[in-house]
């Protein structure tokens, strides 16, 4: 079994960054480029990264490593006709940490690492509401 990624575990961080990309026309995308990624994550202070894999990517992996059974996300479709589509994606990257600074300087390096291979298709941010509520204060 493998080893979890530490980020995903991380407790205290501030300020969350949620990158998702798409595989940019036909290039070949090597994955060993991915711990680039991750070494870029260990110079850059406070900062905790999280890297997530589409079926496509995960294709690419030798077949030791691909899990049993990986399919890409379907559209949920529920009562009073609400509908929450797939929003699938190549390749996902959670920055979080305790400054925005720190995120933005990780995210440039990462850009610089990636963008031959992927576009930026969605960017989402987040940051911690008071001592971890939620908007009912809950």
């Amino acid at each position: 079994m493998g080893t979890p990624q530490s980020g995903i575990f991380a407790i205290g961080t501030q300020v969350h960054l949620h990158l998702e990309f798409d595989i940019a026309g036909n290039s070949e995308f090597d994955l060993s480029k991915l711990s680039e990624v991750r070494l870029l994550a260990s110079m850059v202070g406070g900062v905790n990264l999280v890297i997530g894999l589409g079926k496509s990517l995960i294709d690419l992996l030798p077949r030791q490593y691909r899990p049993l059974i990986f399919e890409d996300f379907e559209t949920i479709k529920g009562i009073e006709g609400l509908v929450v589509p797939k929003c699938q994606h190549d390749l996902w990257i959670w920055l979080h940490g305790s400054r925005e600074d720190a995120l933005f300087d990780l995210a440039r390096k990462l850009d610089k690492v990636i963008s031959p291979y992927f576009t930026l298709a969605h960017e989402n941010r987040g940051f911690q509401y008071h001592s971890s509520q939620d908007l009912t204060k809950f």
